[in-house]
């Protein structure tokens, strides 16, 4: 019974460790742009296209449903998006 105390915790670090490599080392990519309101903006590099990929993250207080319904109202885009001339669904 000693060996199955013992072999759990040490799978479970071990798994753990594995799949916690890989983001740590992609998220050194990303580079701090700026910070507002609470929200952090990263952005970085994309191989083989000239756009950069940003993320942002915080704490934001409301429902999904709510963020996603400001995302697809494009109408409004260029009342609230920085450098927005028009915003239309493809």
């Amino acid at each position: 019974m000693r060996c199955f105390n013992f072999s759990l915790p040490a799978f479970l670090l071990v798994t753990i460790v594995q799949t916690y490599t890989p983001l740590v080392a992609e998220e050194n990519e990303w580079r701090f742009t700026y910070e507002a309101d609470g929200i952090n903006i990263h952005r970085r590099a994309t191989e083989g296209s000239k756009l950069l990929e940003f993320k942002a993250a915080g704490n934001l207080q409301g429902t999904i449903s709510e963020y996603v319904s400001v995302i697809l109202n494009t109408d409004e885009h260029p009342n609230w998006a920085p450098r927005c001339l028009e915003a239309r669904n493809i």
